[in-house]
């Protein structure tokens, strides 16, 4: 099977802006699948306001970050539709357990568990498969703004702030730092279990080795 990769763009007109994701297949870039597209910012069932940040789960399912709005939906390829998930119907934010304020990184899991970076609120809330009530697993308050987020097989977080990498261990109150420094970006595990992460002079870091 060919590799695929799933774009978001937010493609600029003289005079108009189009929200859209697209699919290419074997990195190509040239040939693009259109799976979303709109023209208007907005909280309708077929609008978003910009993805701060995109998941594909192990089944196809497409996720966005839709930070604007204060929540998280599925997108409903070819149809430019898509379903709340997470966080309020109206573009409102909010510190409650179904409410989130400007989302960004988010993950889901092989058993369908949601994951989010929830940045206004300074934590990460876990959203069981059809609930829109989250639990807190812990604050980031004391850690800086959140930015990016991995969760390993275990249930372990890993996420950036602008100058470290933190680390959450299930059953723990607080992360541990990992690294700090410089400002990290993304990070990706290899086929092995390495940790990767990227800072912004692009040098890459291994943060945990398998043996």
């Amino acid at each position: 099977m060919s590799e695929q990769f799933l774009v978001v763009l937010y493609n600029y007109t003289s005079w108009q802006r189009l929200y859209r994701i697209q699919r290419y297949a074997d990195a190509d870039g040239i040939t693009g699948v259109t799976l979303f597209d709109e023209t208007s910012c907005g909280t309708a069932p077929n609008q978003i306001c910009g993805c701060n940040n995109l998941f594909v789960d192990s089944q196809g399912g497409i996720y966005c970050s839709d930070s604007q709005n204060h929540r998280v939906v599925k997108i409903i390829p070819y149809t430019s539709t898509l379903i709340v998930i997470a966080g309020t119907t109206n573009g409102t934010s909010g510190y409650q357990l179904n409410e989130l304020s400007y989302p960004s990184s988010i993950f889901v899991d092989k058993v369908g568990n949601l994951f989010v970076l929830d940045s206004g609120n300074y934590r990460i809330l876990k959203f069981a498969p059809g609930s829109r009530n989250g639990t807190s697993l812990f604050s980031t308050s004391w850690y800086s703004w959140g930015s990016y987020m991995l969760v390993d097989d275990f249930g372990i977080i890993y996420y950036t702030t602008y100058n470290a990498v933190y680390r959450w261990v299930p059953g723990t109150t607080y992360p541990t730092m990992i690294i700090s420094g410089v400002s990290f970006s993304r990070l990706r595990f290899d086929t092995y279990g390495n940790l990767y992460t990227i800072d912004c002079s692009k040098e890459i870091h291994l943060l945990i080795q398998c043996d």
